[in-house]
């Protein structure tokens, strides 16, 4: 995994830079889960610029992580897609931007949260010189190469219910290859969001962050967990008969503390794709090709 460090102040730099963007599109940031972000983020660069930063309280410090992770997430999303502004993003954007302002509070059918996954899918591809189509019925909708590739996002709350919206997403896809103008060059993915799953999962084991001397150590524990999911749930995918849906992207990301040389603040963002096609499946380059797309990653195939 690559690591790139930034210090706070240039963080709430970028993330002003997104507000103030987003208050060019029409977007009132202010009275939603952002605006409470910036002023807990802006409160607790002004205490580590103090070298005070150790001495918050581990309830200051759960709200801080999260609004941490979350507010990088979104200048991620604006970062990547405001060259790419139409009215269809910008009300995306305003949906993205609802719920709690706690991740593990938020319960709605359809969360904000489960909008900004579906940009930050979205925002990856962009980066990577993909014009992402946002008018769509399509969660991600874009042209790659001659085909039309849709992805359905799923961020479910609970383990249980992991096959469940996989099933939904492969229904949808169904639907989106119909009704494409050549259903024949028409492709997709499925993308799950496990971070819900994990974070609840953590906050109840570990009561409290991840933590490891390094960013190896825990990048590893990342790696570990996204793996281990693959392989409890890719049967899930797997049972999937029509040959255009491709591939399942499983998404991680949570806030942990590196503690050496001083402890840091840091966001984990692991990625995997996971084949529903063959291996040996003449469309596995295909799958290769797009998942290049999602910043640089290599597709974990198996026999299925």
């Amino acid at each position: 995994m690559q690591f790139e460090s930034e210090s706070y102040r240039e963080v709430v730099t970028k993330l002003d830079s997104a507000c103030e963007w987003l208050a060019s599109v029409g977007i009132r940031y202010s009275p939603t889960r952002l605006g409470l972000y910036r002023k807990l983020v802006l409160r607790v660069t002004r205490l580590y610029e103090a070298g005070k930063f150790a001495a918050l309280q581990q309830t200051d410090l759960n709200a801080f992580s999260n609004a941490w992770s979350e507010c990088a997430e979104i200048i991620d999303v604006v970062d990547a897609l405001r060259s790419h502004a139409c009215k269809a993003l910008v009300e995306r954007l305003r949906q993205a931007l609802r719920g709690h302002e706690l991740y593990t509070s938020d319960n709605d059918d359809r969360s904000g949260r489960d909008i900004m996954f579906e940009l930050a899918v979205a925002a990856r591809l962009a980066r990577n010189g993909c014009e992402v189509d946002f008018s769509g019925e399509a969660d991600v909708e874009f042209e790659f190469e001659h085909f039309s590739v849709f992805i359905e996002c799923k961020r479910p709350r609970f383990d249980e219910t992991v096959v469940e919206n996989v099933e939904k997403a492969r229904a949808q896809l169904l639907r989106r290859y119909a009704a494409s103008r050549d259903p024949t060059t028409a492709r997709g993915f499925i993308a799950i969001s496990m971070t819900k799953i994990v974070r609840n999962i953590l906050r109840t084991a570990l009561r409290g962050m991840p933590s490891g001397d390094g960013p190896e150590e825990v990048s590893n524990f990342a790696s570990r967990i996204v793996n281990a999911f693959v392989e409890d749930k890719r049967r899930a995918w797997q049972c999937e008969s029509d040959t255009r849906t491709l591939g399942a992207i499983v998404a991680l990301d949570f806030p942990a503390i590196i503690r050496k040389p001083s402890p840091m603040l840091v966001i984990i963002r692991q990625l995997g794709v996971s084949n529903v096609l063959p291996p040996d499946d003449t469309e596995v380059d295909l799958l290769h090709r797009v998942a290049f797309k999602l910043d640089r990653v290599d597709p974990m195939l198996a026999k299925r």
